[in-house]
């Protein structure tokens, strides 16, 4: 059995996408891309194991019948993102928003780690104070709603928070996200995200959801100091949690999870029967119930985000770091 799952990447072109994600190991087309979605159980766009006796298959497929390879039945969906220009401002709804909605998908909660930073970088997160729905509706149908939200001048390995019902932007950064399996957002500009100008009514509209999902209250405490100053305690929330794990430690043991290399090399050793490398830019899921994994980093340089399900002591164990 092939234990260590690796993947095509699956590659979504936006507006705003550019060509930065050829710097993480990826082969765009010529118009460059937004998104690579790197793992993803998600029904409608799921990743497809390249090796082994599941290779061809989606892992969405996969996982009902291998359903103790994850602690519980929602896979976190990891992202790579290239914001070259602005990401639109959205919310997404939380699980309770998304269940009277139509479809099956849940909310979706989820965070950043940035990869790159350019100059003109601004990360736009959650209201900066108070403000009523007549504020905020006013405000999107006049295009200000950016006035209204918290900025931050992102560095490479900042963390970014993003919960459910909190708005949100981004304005040229590469970003490495995890979040929960949903495709649900509620823009609040008048164009989609393919950069098509909608109607007015569809704006309006657009502009009405979004004021009853997203939260009227201030929030703070989006940005975090940097993942590798606080390896490995890392951050997380109810439905997944990250660490980052360096070459300052000669090896690292686990029993599952998701690996994304960020910088040089590691090798993934099963006991004794196969091995990975992981590099730059690529991710690999490891799952839960079949063996204990090795990572051993190839230089002092390495650096991958490790994606696992929390446990009650992290809950303790994180305080600001946890987020809801």
């Amino acid at each position: 059995m092939q234990s260590i799952l690796q993947f095509k990447p699956l590659l979504r072109s936006y507006y705003f996408g550019g060509q930065r994600l050829r710097h993480w190991n990826k082969h765009l087309p010529p118009q460059g891309a937004a998104e690579s979605w790197e793992v993803s159980a998600y029904p409608d766009f799921s990743s497809v194991p390249t090796l082994g006796e599941f290779a061809g298959r989606s892992l969405a497929e996969v996982l009902l019948s291998q359903p103790y390879w994850w602690p519980t039945a929602s896979l976190p969906l990891v992202k790579l993102l290239d914001v070259s220009s602005s990401l639109p401002i959205h919310v997404h709804p939380n699980d309770l928003q998304a269940q009277a909605m139509p479809g099956k998908d849940p909310g979706k909660m989820e965070a950043w780690v940035v990869l790159e930073a350019g100059p003109a970088n601004d990360i736009a997160i959650g209201f900066n104070r108070d403000y009523t729905a007549e504020d905020v509706l006013r405000a999107t149908l006049s295009g200000e709603l950016s006035k209204l939200l918290n900025h931050y001048s992102a560095a490479v390995g900042d963390i970014f928070l993003v919960p459910a019902r909190t708005p949100h932007s981004a304005h040229d950064v590469v970003i490495w996200e995890v979040q929960q399996p949903s495709d649900r957002s509620i823009f609040a500009e008048p164009h989609d995200i393919y950069g098509k100008p909608v109607s007015q009514s569809t704006f309006e509209t657009w502009a009405n959801d979004f004021t009853k999902v997203v939260s009227l209250k201030a929030s703070a405490g989006h940005q975090l100091s940097s993942i590798w100053e606080t390896s490995p305690t890392g951050f997380g929330c109810t439905h997944f949690l990250v660490s980052g794990l360096t070459g300052n430690q000669p090896q690292f043991r686990i029993s599952y999870g998701i690996l994304t290399g960020i910088a040089d090399r590691a090798l993934v050793e099963l006991s004794g029967t196969s091995s990975v490398n992981v590099e730059p830019g690529t991710s690999v899921l490891l799952p839960m119930g079949i063996h204990n994994y090795s990572i051993v980093p190839l230089s002092s340089g390495t650096k991958l985000l490790y994606v696992r399900h929390p446990t009650n002591k992290d809950l303790e164990t994180l305080g600001s770091r946890w987020f809801t």
